[in-house]
Order: structure tokens, then C-alpha cells, then sequence
């Protein structure tokens, strides 16, 4: 299968700016024909390879681009930070390769390029697409939507990271804001109106330094 064998439904529109409709376009599932089954223990996985993923992005908004923020390797995960921009609107996730896992998996190559197909599908799918492969339904009215549920917009990311960094909050507060495994949109507007009423940390103040007098010899 090449990458130009995903052709796109005739209904399907190409965008060259961000607009709502871009939302409903990426609903759009993949074919049978490039889906592939994974087994995991008990359970068969539904994916589609990057490629097709990439082909449908470049075919319908090809203005989008994946950029990886961060890179984090400890003994099990090889994990990048990211998210995937379209026209301007981006959408953030994690990817990883886990290096406990022998045998088949989605991708095939180097850690760091799985790590990105991985980043690529989950950040796809908090615009829209292949998120039905997540929630194993048909039906895209059936799958939870975007807004308020996945990711966070730029500004709100940079203001809550700002806010974490120079606000004085209370030690209980900021562990349990540490501990927090997710964000949503509607959790992070209310954790950023908490810390715009906490005070500024206190700068340290540095104490005059103390100058020695010498005394003459007697």
C-alpha cells in the first residue's frame, strides 16, 4: 500500500485556513483497507499505519505541521511532548516507544520515529481523526468531541505554565496540581483563575554585605 492510495471522499473539503469545518472533516474514517489489528493481551487493537494518517493531513489541511517540544528517556519510555498545528491551532500530547515491549507493534524503526507515529496518531486524533479507533465506535457522533476534553490551547499552556512558576501557592495546592495526570480545556481556565488571585513569590532579598574594617597595629 503507498501513500497515495488514501484518496479522501469527494466530499471531503482541502482547507488552506483554519475554519470550523476542518473539525467535521476529520470525522472522516479510514478504509478498511488501511486498518490493521494489533493483539495486546486480551484485547485487538484498530490502527492505521503514520503514513495514512500524514496523507490525509497533507490531502485536506495541508498547511499542518507536528513539532516535538520535548524529549524525556528513562529505562521503560522513550517519550516526546508535542503537538500537531493546523493554520495556527495546535493541540497537544504525548507520544512514546515502550522499550519493555518485545514482538510486533504499530510501527517498526527507530525508537525515536515510533515515538513520533505514536505523538502524530494522539495528537490527529484530538482534532478528530482516527479518535473513533480509540472509543471502537462507528459512529463519530458516538465519540467524545474536542472542545473541553482534549489538550489545551497555546495561550492557556503558556499562561498556566507562567502562573506554576511565579505564583506562591500553598504546598498541598502545588503537589496536588504536580500530581494531576491530565488537563482539560474547562480544568485548566479554572486552576488559572485560582492562581491569578495567589500572590507573586517573594523575591530573596540579599542582605547588604558587611564590610570589614581593618584596624591599624599597635
Amino acid at each position: 500500500m503507498k501513500i497515495t492510495d488514501l484518496k479522501t471522499p469527494p466530499t471531503t473539503p482541502r482547507f488552506t485556513e483554519w475554519e470550523p469545518g476542518i473539525l467535521d472533516a476529520m470525522k472522516t474514517q479510514f478504509p478498511d483497507s488501511l486498518l490493521s489489528t494489533l493483539s495486546k493481551g486480551n484485547l485487538e487493537l484498530t490502527y492505521s499505519a503514520w503514513y495514512n494518517y500524514e496523507a490525509f493531513l497533507d490531502n485536506v489541511v495541508p498547511g499542518w505541521q507536528l513539532v516535538i517540544t520535548s524529549i524525556h528517556d528513562d529505562n521503560k519510555y522513550l517519550s516526546v511532548v508535542g503537538y500537531l498545528e493546523i493554520y495556527g491551532v495546535r493541540r497537544y500530547n504525548v507520544g512514546w516507544f515502550d522499550k519493555t515491549e518485545s514482538g510486533r507493534g504499530m510501527d517498526s524503526g527507530p525508537p525515536m520515529a515510533i515515538a513520533r507515529s505514536s505523538l502524530l496518531r494522539r495528537c490527529s486524533a484530538n482534532f478528530g481523526l482516527g479518535r473513533y479507533l480509540y472509543f471502537g465506535s462507528d459512529d463519530p457522533d458516538k465519540v467524545p468531541q474536542v472542545e473541553n476534553q482534549f489538550g489545551l490551547r497555546e495561550d492557556q499552556y503558556d499562561e498556566l505554565s507562567h502562573l506554576l512558576e511565579t505564583k506562591d501557592i500553598p504546598k498541598d495546592t502545588a503537589k496536588t496540581l504536580k500530581d494531576e495526570k491530565s488537563w482539560t480545556i474547562a480544568r485548566a481556565a479554572q486552576v488559572i483563575r485560582y492562581l491569578r488571585r495567589c500572590p507573586d513569590k517573594k523575591k530573596p532579598t540579599r542582605k547588604p554585605a558587611v564590610k570589614k574594617t581593618e584596624t591599624a597595629p599597635s
